[in-house]
């Protein structure tokens, strides 16, 4: 009889255990899905510019800021949401200059936020999807802080 009562405290042990050990979570962009598409914002001076988010594949996302100019497409910079390993960041590719790096360091099904706080003089970036279909992005900083509210259009 004690065997078998020393087994079955075995076995349960081992289940508890197995419940109480939390995995790992594997981290991907998923979550981000909703920014896939074009969106129109406007700048603080007042101009209209356009995001068109892609995915490229299961680990980048990939951005090209654009406006007119005479309804001539022109285009402004680019940045990409990259999954390196279980870290998620935002790569903001300006032309003739080190790419800067925010890594993820929130990710919900409708927001994300980066942080690096090297970087000025925005430290903080944050996306937020709203019920109206639109997005936020908060950028944050010492000093101040600016939104820009865009619009899908596609």
């Amino acid at each position: 009889m004690k065997f078998k009562q020393v087994t079955i405290l075995l076995i349960c042990s081992v289940m508890m255990l197995q419940a109480c050990t939390s995995q790992k979570e594997e981290k991907s962009l998923n979550n981000l899905d909703w920014l896939i598409g074009t969106w129109q914002g406007e700048s603080r001076t007042g101009n209209i510019y356009f995001e068109e988010w892609n995915k490229k594949d299961s680990s980048v996302f990939v951005n090209q800021n654009y406006h007119f100019e005479n309804n001539v497409r022109v285009n402004g910079g680019s940045s990409r949401i990259v999954l390196e390993g279980n870290d998620i960041y935002y790569i903001n590719d300006t032309k003739g200059e080190q790419p800067l790096r925010w890594k993820a360091i929130e990710v919900h099904p409708a927001s994300v936020t980066f942080s690096n706080d090297s970087i000025k003089p925005y430290n903080h970036i944050t996306f937020a999807l709203s019920p109206q279909n639109t997005w936020d992005a908060l950028l944050t900083g010492a000093k101040d802080s600016v939104t820009y509210s865009l619009k899908r259009i596609r």
